[in-house]
């Protein structure tokens, strides 16, 4: 963690911000239901720490929706304690990942795709 100006904002590298997630996770892990940790919590990556704002990724709308409405504000808390400054939590569907869990398209028949 390295301190760049007097106001001092901290950059932190991808390494610190895997360290923190891997901290939030673990008092989620103690907090929550094993069954919900795994499902929802567990599937997620910490993508980047920018301004301020910390970005986790996970693989459908489905999941960002429901960690969204029932555990961001707790990640913020958890994620402004480690990093001694205010934090806001960004929850994203990563399109990769998406897709490598998509299982492959179905050959087209008669020339119109399905859309999804």
């Amino acid at each position: 963690m390295q301190s760049n100006s007097p106001s001092q904002i901290l950059e932190f590298s991808p390494a610190d911000i895997q360290q923190v997630w891997e901290a939030i996770k673990g008092q989620l892990r103690a907090d929550m239901d094993r069954s919900q940790f795994e499902t929802w919590v567990q599937p997620l990556q910490a993508l980047r720490f920018e301004e301020q704002i910390f970005t986790l990724a996970t693989v459908n709308a489905y999941g960002r929706d429901w960690v969204d409405s029932r555990l961001r504000s707790r990640i913020a808390q958890l994620a402004s304690g480690f990093l001694n400054q205010p934090v806001s939590v960004r929850i994203i569907v990563s399109t990769e990942k998406a897709e490598n869990a998509r299982p492959a398209p179905a050959p087209e028949t008669d020339g119109e795709a399905e859309t999804p």
